[in-house]
């Protein structure tokens, strides 16, 4: 259905809304390498949550923005599955210090419900 609407309005508006579409997508791709690159920092919360009595698998959707210095700031959770506290505070913390391209001058960028998935499952 998004795809739908995109096309419904590059064709109304012109192909500037590919544009729109395809800087998101080159955000979210840059957001998820800055992600794989700091993956241990991740794994280490859900390590500590496991150490604490944690068990299997936890989903945690976060939402955040990241500033026009690459810095990440008022977070939001979404879902946190099972409900753990102290895991969502841990990957707050953690995605807090991770350096993202920053934003233009003045703006920010919304990073929505991003995915965390970990498991101990194999």
């Amino acid at each position: 259905m998004k795809n739908l609407i995109i096309v419904i309005c590059a064709l109304l508006f012109g192909f500037n809304a590919w544009a729109i579409k395809l800087t998101r997508i080159e955000r979210e791709s840059k957001v998820n390498k800055v992600v794989t690159k700091n993956f241990n920092e991740i794994k280490n919360c859900y390590e500590k949550r496991l150490d604490e009595g944690l068990k299997g698998k936890a989903e945690v959707n976060i939402s955040w923005q990241i500033d026009d210095k690459g810095l990440s700031k008022d977070f939001k959770r979404s879902t946190v599955k099972p409900g753990d506290e102290k895991l969502y505070k841990c990957l707050i913390k953690k995605i807090g210090i991770f350096k993202f391209e920053a934003a233009p001058a003045g703006q920010s960028f919304e990073i929505e419900e991003y995915p965390f998935v970990i498991s101990s499952e194999q």
